[in-house]
């Protein structure tokens, strides 16, 4: 019975022995037949995609999770590996937009220095022989070298070949001499005349002028940075109607920058001028191919369009609109300007200020440090004198009036001054009215009018007296029945009349009556209601003094009359012949040495009180990049750097 069984295992063994050989054999047949067809070993990306169907959904996320890091990691190192070899760099394109407030009225370097609107558009249009670098430094513009005699009476220029008008004409020798032939020329009526006188203008050769002086000028290098005008569309005109010329609303200049187009109002004013960078220009391409102006009327509207973005920037950010501009898409650059504001004193307007010991108990009673703080908010420097540091001829030696109350009173008293109350003060005061009153109603000399003031007129006038004193101020000073007191007067701006408010209440402090008189500080009330007739005791005004401190047209006594500008009106030899040996010194070293004595002498004599040196706050949206100018001479210098000025950036790789 089993060797049955086993016969009949044996035979279904074999059976499916043979089968399964058979299978084997076909299935070796098939692989030989895709081999021989396919002949890649791995799966074609067609293929992976039926990948997911062997997938769980949860393997499926597992396995996209793994993919994705996978991606992810190679694409940041792939970000590092490129930033490691490229680097970015400014590109050409974009367009910068600036507030200003006021109104172009000449965009002509001949006049340009009187209007600081005109200043700021026709800088960037016309150039120079000289100009001013972001350091403040004289280098070449127009000129490609120049030289002196070893006197300093001659200066020869030489011209660059490379330079064109924005019409395409080339700038030649003809082009400076006609430029100051017409500030020479009195129909011109140019404020720049007056750098000038003396100075003889020659054309050597081709590409040669040169500049020959009666007497040695210092300061003269600083006088070649005036805009050149191009003589061929200038020459035509006559010099008294150059004001009326249609080429200073539309000027053509050789600066990085091209007149574009003028925008106007429904009255015609100049509202806004876009400029576009000059295709020709010789040097440096600006990055920013646009520069637009907008103009307003006054700074709160100007500010109103920078912080809504329809501008880029505001030319000046004054101190009372700091808080209001307070955005995160916005930069301030504190620009250090070489201006100082003092007090002037008129001392041909009070006789008090006649006395040296009057204005220097004034000097100790003036606290400058809470000027800079209240005032300015910091944004200033206390100074001592009118040379401001890294100037040629600054004294840092030179030490100030310190901060002395108890000081000033006892040189008023050493001086003769009498300390009284403030009844003596009343009918001080009230007696001097009175008396002032009686003589100028006599003036016309007839009966009624020269007839003494009544009792009740008498009471009328001292109430007005009393009133006019400040509650809190309890002594005064009295000399020769005459009462200590000086007029303040400045501009109305936040800033000054602050000042004005703070310095008022220093003398007040040590007895002096000081009322405050505001002026409307637009340039032409200033200009006809206080500076031409000089109508003031003690002014508190700025001066900007430039890059090279020429202290002769603020401090000689020949321009002690508008339109000079030694607004104290102060004459004194000492000072003059100062001031004559340092601009006509041949040596650097003569002029350092006569500055300080200069110095030395005005803060002693006193004819002013130096307060401080303010900050030019320029706004400029952050989007604007390569701004690094730090120190400005006049206002239009904080474009000094717009040719690193940018927008735009684009990648390169390194070297």
């Amino acid at each position: 019975m089993s060797s049955r069984r086993d016969w009949i295992q044996k035979i279904y063994s074999s059976f499916f022995r043979a089968r399964k050989k058979k299978q084997g054999d076909a299935n070796d047949l098939d692989r030989a037949l895709v081999k021989r067809f396919q002949k890649k070993q791995l799966p074609r990306f067609s293929q992976l995609r039926y990948l997911s169907r062997f997938f769980s959904t949860r393997e499926r996320r597992i396995v996209n999770g793994a993919l994705a890091v996978v991606v992810l990691t190679l694409l940041a190192w792939g970000v590092v590996a490129l930033n490691a070899h490229l680097t970015t760099i400014p590109a050409y394109g974009g367009e910068y937009r600036e507030g200003i407030v006021g109104y172009p009225q000449l965009l002509n370097p001949l006049y340009a220095s009187a209007n600081e609107v005109d200043a700021d558009v026709s800088g960037l249009i016309f150039s120079g022989l000289l100009r001013y670098n972001n350091d403040q430094t004289l280098v070449p513009d127009l000129a490609s070298h120049y030289e002196t005699n070893e006197t300093q009476t001659e200066y020869i220029v030489t011209l660059r070949d490379d330079a064109y008008w924005h019409d395409g004409e080339k700038v030649t020798t003809d082009d400076v001499i006609t430029t100051f032939e017409l500030i020479q020329e009195s129909r011109v009526a140019s404020p720049l005349r007056v750098s000038f006188q003396g100075v003889t203008i020659k054309k050597l050769d081709g590409n040669r002028v040169s500049f020959t002086l009666e007497k040695p000028f210092a300061p003269f290098l600083n006088s070649l940075t005036v805009g050149i005008l191009p003589s061929h569309l200038w020459s035509g005109v006559a010099p008294e109607e150059m004001r009326l010329s249609s080429l200073n609303v539309k000027p053509v200049g050789s600066g990085p920058y091209a007149f574009e187009q003028a925008i106007r109002d429904s009255s015609g004013r100049i509202v806004g001028i876009n400029l576009k960078s000059a295709n020709a220009f010789y040097g440096k391409k600006p990055f920013i191919t646009h520069v637009n102006f907008a103009f307003y009327p006054a700074i709160e509207d100007a500010l109103k369009d920078m912080l809504e973005q329809k501008t880029d920037g505001i030319q000046f950010l004054p101190q009372r609109s700091k808080e209001q501009a307070q955005r995160k898409f916005l930069t301030w650059y504190p620009l250090q300007l070489s201006q100082y504001t003092s007090i002037f004193f008129n001392q041909k307007s009070n006789t008090a200020l006649k006395e040296t010991p009057v204005r220097r108990a004034f000097a100790h009673a003036i606290n400058k440090q809470r000027i800079t703080n209240e005032a300015l908010k910091g944004e200033g420097h206390p100074i001592v004198g009118p040379i401001l540091k890294d100037s040629i001829g600054y004294d840092p030696a030179l030490e100030d009036y310190r901060y002395d109350p108890q000081e000033a009173k006892k040189i008023l008293t050493e001086a003769g001054w009498k300390e009284i109350d403030k009844t003596s003060a009343i009918n001080l005061k009230t007696a001097q009215v009175v008396s002032s009153t009686q003589a100028t109603a006599g003036a016309t000399g007839t009966a009624e009018e020269t007839k003494t003031l009544s009792d009740e007129e008498k009471t009328a006038l001292r109430n007005t007296v009393a009133s006019s004193f400040h509650e809190a101020q309890n002594i005064f000073w009295e000399k020769n029945n005459t009462l200590l007191e000086i007029d303040l007067t400045t501009a109305n701006t936040p800033e000054l009349a602050k000042v004005a408010e703070l310095i008022s209440g220093f003398w007040e402090e040590i007895g002096v009556v000081a009322p405050v008189k505001t002026v409307e500080p637009q340039p032409r009330t200033m200009i006809n209601e206080v500076l031409k007739p000089r109508a003031y005791q003690a002014l508190i005004y700025g001066e900007i003094i430039g890059a090279d401190p020429d202290l002769y047209p603020f401090w000689h006594s020949s321009q002690a009359e508008y339109p000079g500008l030694n607004l104290a009106g102060y004459a004194d030899r000492d000072v003059d012949d100062l001031l004559v040996t340092a601009r006509q010194a041949t040596s650097t070293e003569t002029r350092v040495e006569n500055y300080k004595t200069l110095q030395k002498l005005l803060h002693e004599r006193i004819p002013a009180i130096f307060l401080y040196t303010p900050t030019y706050t320029h706004a400029v949206n952050k989007r604007i990049k390569g701004i690094e100018q730090k120190r400005i001479s006049v206002p239009s210098d904080r474009f000094s750097d717009i040719a690193q000025w940018y927008i735009k950036t684009d990648s390169v790789w390194k070297k």
